[in-house]
C-alpha cells in the first residue's frame, strides 16, 4: 500500500471506525496490511469524503442520537463468537455512521408463517417518483428525491386545480427511490420505496387526515388539530411526534414510535403506544398488540441503511426484492426461517449483497432468467 495523503486519510478514518466501535485504538502497521489484502473494504473508505458534505445536513441532535445508538451495538456484536464478516465505512468529518457492515449469523429459527416463497411485490406503475394532483396531473419529482430536497406541498400544490381540503392529491415513489415531503401544516413526512402517500392540499379545521401505502416516516409538527395517518383499517391519532408507519400488504401494518406518543385505532380498539414500542395490527386475525424494540433499526431506511437484526432470510429477501425490482426465491422452509442480522447501504449492489450472503451462510446463489435462487 502506497503511503499517499490519500491513504492516510483512509487509515486515519479507519482507525476511528475502530474507536468509535470499541473504544480501542489500531495498529497501523497491521490495519495497512488488512486493507491490502481487502481492496473492497479499503475502497468503501474513499466514498466517506464524498458523502461528508451531504451527511452533515442531518439534523444534528438526531444525527449524536443514531451515532450513540450504533456505537453501543457495534459494542454488543464485539461480543457475538459467530461474527464471520464485518466493515464499516465511516465519514469521521461528519461524525455519522456509514454502514457495510456484513452479516452476523444466527443459527436460531422461527416458526413458518404462510407466506409466498417467491419475493415479488406490486410495481408502482410509475417510474420515477409522481406527485399526482386531484386534478389528475402529475409532476415528475426526481430531481426532488436524488437531490435529497424536501418537498413544499404548500409551493407546490399551488399549481394544482383544486385546493379544497376534500381531495387529496397523491405522492407515488416507486422502486430504488426514497422522498421527503413537507405537508400544509410542516409535518415532514419521509417515504420509502414503492410507498405512495395521499393527502390534501390544506387541512380541515377539525382533523389533519392522511393515508399511507407503503412505508412512511413522520415528524409531525405539534398542534391542537389531531393529526391521523390511515393505513388498511387501523387509524393511528398523534399530536406531535415522530413515528414510523410500515402498510404494504392489507394483511398487517406496524407502527413504531420514536418520539410523543400516539394511539392506534383498530376495529373499535385503542391501543397507547410508548417510545420505542412497535404496535402490529394484523388484519388476518384481528389482534393488536405492543412490544419494545430498538427503533433504529425501523427508521434505518431514512438514512440510506437495511438494517436487519435477526429477522428471517425470506423477510429480508423480500425487502431487498422490493429495494432493487428483481425477483428473489429462497428454496426450502428451513432456509427461509434462518435468521440472520446485516447491515447495508442501499447503494450497494444486489449483486455484492448476494455475494455476502452466499459466502457468510454458505448456500449456494444463482442468478437465472432475470432472478436470484437461493438454495
Amino acid at each position: 500500500m502506497k503511503n499517499t495523503s490519500t491513504e492516510e486519510r483512509e487509515l486515519h478514518t479507519a482507525q476511528n471506525i475502530i474507536n468509535a466501535g470499541t473504544g480501542q485504538s489500531a495498529d497501523v502497521e497491521q490495519m495497512c496490511d488488512w486493507f491490502e489484502n481487502h481492496p473492497k473494504a479499503r475502497n468503501l473508505l474513499t466514498d466517506a469524503e464524498l458523502l461528508a458534505g451531504e451527511i452533515a445536513s442531518i439534523d444534528p441532535e438526531r444525527k449524536e442520537r443514531n451515532l450513540a445508538r450504533l456505537r453501543t451495538r457495534v459494542r454488543g456484536y464485539k461480543r457475538e463468537r459467530m461474527v464471520r464478516w464485518a466493515t464499516i465505512s465511516v465519514a469521521t468529518s461528519a461524525a455519522v455512521v456509514l454502514l457495510c457492515f456484513g452479516i452476523f449469523k444466527y443459527t436460531s429459527m422461527v416458526q413458518p408463517e404462510p407466506e409466498l416463497l417467491v419475493a415479488s411485490v406490486p410495481v408502482v406503475k410509475d417510474s420515477v417518483p409522481t406527485l399526482i394532483f386531484a386534478s389528475g396531473e402529475k409532476m415528475d419529482m426526481t430531481e426532488y428525491a436524488v437531490n435529497k430536497k424536501v418537498i413544499d406541498v404548500v409551493h407546490v400544490a399551488a399549481r394544482a386545480t383544486d385546493e379544497t381540503s376534500s381531495v387529496f392529491n397523491v405522492y407515488k415513489v416507486p422502486r430504488m427511490f426514497t422522498s421527503r415531503l413537507a405537508l400544509p401544516d410542516s409535518t415532514i413526512v419521509y417515504l420509502n420505496s414503492d410507498s405512495e402517500l395521499s393527502f390534501p392540499s390544506r387541512f380541515l379545521d377539525s382533523v389533519r387526515a392522511v393515508s399511507v401505502r407503503g412505508e412512511a416516516y413522520f415528524e409531525v409538527r405539534h398542534g391542537e388539530v389531531p393529526f391521523v395517518v390511515r393505513a388498511n383499517d387501523a387509524e393511528i391519532r398523534v399530536y406531535g411526534t415522530k413515528f414510523n408507519v410500515r402498510a404494504y400488504t392489507e394483511k398487517r401494518v406496524a407502527a413504531v414510535l420514536v418520539e410523543g406518543s400516539i394511539g392506534v385505532e383498530y376495529r373499535g380498539r385503542n391501543v397507547m403506544v410508548r417510545p420505542d414500542e412497535l404496535c402490529r395490527v394484523d388484519n388476518i386475525n384481528g389482534d393488536i398488540s405492543t412490544e419494545r424494540v430498538d427503533v433504529s433499526k425501523y427508521i434505518a431506511w431514512t438514512e440510506d441503511m437495511f438494517m436487519f437484526e435477526r429477522d428471517r432470510l425470506q423477510d429480508i429477501v423480500s425487502e431487498l426484492s422490493r429495494w432493487y425490482g428483481i425477483e428473489i426465491v429462497v428454496e426450502g422452509q428451513t432456509l427461509q426461517n434462518s435468521t440472520i442480522t446485516a447491515f447495508f447501504e442501499r447503494s450497494v449492489s444486489i449483486d455484492e449483497i448476494m455475494t455476502t450472503i452466499e459466502q457468510t451462510m454458505n448456500v449456494r446463489i444463482i442468478k437465472e432468467e432475470g432472478r436470484y435462487v437461493i438454495r
